[in-house]
């Protein structure tokens, strides 16, 4: 990592950050490789830990993953980390799990209301729109359920010996 550091720093930046950091590390990094807050912060110009530096970063991992099918994953306090293809479900897993407490959250403020400040007309609407919210928490929660089966199967999968768990065979 340090000579694609030291040969794409420069006083001038024609990019702005993230596109500056996409094309110093474009080729030059794999699954499983390692990239440090001070070589982010040299590549992009700007300080990844600060607000602007993290969006710049955040930017720059979305066309990774888009483009070449590489995740970032936080390293607390190091810097981040490209993931293995077969942990990129897990990642995904885990932003379902924050995007469930999202949804629960917007029910808990939808359903904290003060209905008798609202007209007949407007509590129905409320109460539709929080059933529907219901489906979706409910729909998220029966998914993260089925792939935490899957995940628990595919783990109990590869520690039975070679040969075995294949289904019947014909």
């Amino acid at each position: 990592m340090a000579n694609i550091v030291q040969s794409t720093s420069s006083n001038s930046y024609p990019h702005p950050p993230w596109k500056r950091l996409y094309g110093a590390l474009e080729n030059n990094i794999h699954h499983g490789d390692l990239v440090t807050y001070k070589d982010l912060g040299v590549l992009m110009g700007v300080d990844a830990r600060t607000t602007k530096g993290r969006q710049q970063f955040l930017r720059c991992a979305k066309e990774f993953l888009l483009h070449h099918s590489l995740h970032f994953e936080n390293v607390r306090l190091i810097g981040y980390r490209i993931v293995q293809p077969n942990e990129h479900i897990g990642c995904a897993n885990r932003q379902v799990r924050k995007a469930r407490r999202r949804i629960r959250f917007g029910m808990a403020i939808g359903t904290h209301v003060d209905f008798e400040q609202l007209t007949a007309e407007q509590r129905k609407f409320h109460t539709d729109a929080l059933l529907r919210m219901s489906r979706l928490e409910e729909t998220v929660t029966e998914t993260l359920r089925e792939v935490r089966k899957l995940a628990v199967a595919s783990v109990q999968q590869e520690r039975l010996p070679p040969g075995m768990g294949q289904g019947k065979e014909n």
